[in-house]
């Protein structure tokens, strides 16, 4: 059984259909408790065109409120995720879930895509020995239904991995990543014709 905090509250899941609201889930999950100028910093987003989604985030239940600090004159309200990991998990035979997790997985390529060209143009991509500090990869195969629950399994424990390793310990020496990893099911197989 997957621990930590499911996703799978139709309202949370559409609420997720923003990769702003996705990549502040993501950046609180790994920081823990922040203010909006905290997760600003770390997004490059100004802390103004968070509060709409913060607000949001909190309403559904996908932030908490966990106190309030005092910065100068100003008071700073901090959130947390409710429990890590967070997990999305959905049925499919809710009405519209089809198109609300169809919005994470739009959100989720759209952040792909952005990360990438904006390493590109930062000059972050860097080669150690044979290979960059960059990976991308598409690979189809054929499966049974027990090989996508072993493969499901590998990649739940490399992504606790990866979240483990990214824990604030010597920040100075550490830079930040993102991980993405869709498995998916081809609906247009032509079996027939291999047999």
């Amino acid at each position: 059984m997957i621990s930590g905090y499911a996703i799978k509250d139709l309202e949370q899941i559409r609420a997720l259909n923003s990769a702003v609201r996705s990549e502040i889930i993501d950046i609180v999950e790994l920081s823990g408790v922040s203010t909006i100028k905290q997760i600003s910093a770390l997004i490059g987003r100004s802390p103004h065109s968070l509060y709409f989604h913060v607000k949001i985030l909190v309403t559904v239940g996908l932030l908490i409120e966990t106190g309030v600090i005092k910065n100068g004159k100003q008071k700073e309200i901090q959130y947390d995720v409710p429990d890590r990991p967070m997990n999305l998990t959905y049925d499919l035979t809710i009405p519209d879930m089809n198109s609300a997790v169809q919005g994470v997985v739009d959100g989720i390529l759209s952040m792909i895509s952005r990360d990438f060209k904006k390493a590109l143009e930062a000059k972050a991509i860097q080669k150690f020995d044979m290979r960059h500090n960059v990976m991308h990869t598409r690979a189809i195969s054929w499966l049974s239904a027990e090989q996508v629950q072993e493969l499901q399994r590998t990649m739940y424990d490399t992504i606790s991995s990866f979240k483990s390793e990214g824990e604030n310990k010597n920040l100075q020496k550490k830079n930040l990543y993102a991980l993405s990893v869709h498995l998916v099911p081809l609906s247009n197989q032509k079996k027939k014709y291999l047999l």
